[in-house]
């Protein structure tokens, strides 16, 4: 056998105990986040305990505890503490005290600094700013605004509306697992 064809067929065996391991570990989603601007777009994520998808998010827990694959476009590996989420392009502390949770950092150069509990969630993302209330269905209610300035203070391009941030099963929990949650948040909020 030429050195190609059994390079070939190692391949091959590899794809097929990839695609065994991968039918093994099923996904099957604890946790929902949503974002809809009212009049615009939606976003959305779901994780389970060990891992994080939806259409900008594939992210998987490994055996050591850190979290690889993509988020947005960028390709990851992050070290999650209880207190943090790091890696290169994100660096996010992690507060919780009785039903809040603090989320703030960096995120692929963008400022990060949001608040949700059982009443609002609130914050900024980059040039985005939030100030929502919890509606009685559970989910979060209000106003958005991001702005984008070229220059000192041209602003070139602005969205100001309502918004929907839904957040369903493990996600509206009092203590929400992390890192999911900031991890979905990051995947669907605009910035």
């Amino acid at each position: 056998m030429r050195a190609s064809s059994r390079l070939a067929a190692f391949a091959g065996s590899l794809l097929l105990v990839a695609r065994a391991g991968a039918q093994e570990t099923k996904f099957e989603a604890t946790g929902d986040v949503t974002f809809r601007a009212i009049g615009g777009g939606t976003a959305g994520a779901s994780f389970d305990h060990e891992r994080v998808l939806g259409p900008v998010v594939d992210l998987s827990r490994d055996q050591g505890g850190a979290w690889g694959g993509n988020l947005g476009d960028n390709d990851v590996v992050l070290t999650v503490t209880p207190a943090k989420i790091f890696g290169v392009g994100i660096s996010v502390a992690l507060t919780r005290k009785d039903d809040r949770t603090d989320i703030e950092g960096l995120a692929f150069g963008q400022r990060l600094r949001l608040t949700l509990d059982g009443k609002r969630f609130h914050g900024r993302f980059g040039a985005c700013s939030y100030d929502l209330e919890r509606q009685k269905s559970g989910e979060y209610y209000g106003n958005v605004g991001c702005f984008r300035q070229a220059g000192r203070s041209l602003v070139t391009a602005a969205f100001t509306g309502k918004a929907i941030l839904r957040l369903l099963g493990d996600a509206s929990a009092t203590s929400p697992p992390l890192p999911q949650l900031p991890l979905a948040l990051i995947a669907v909020l605009p910035n």
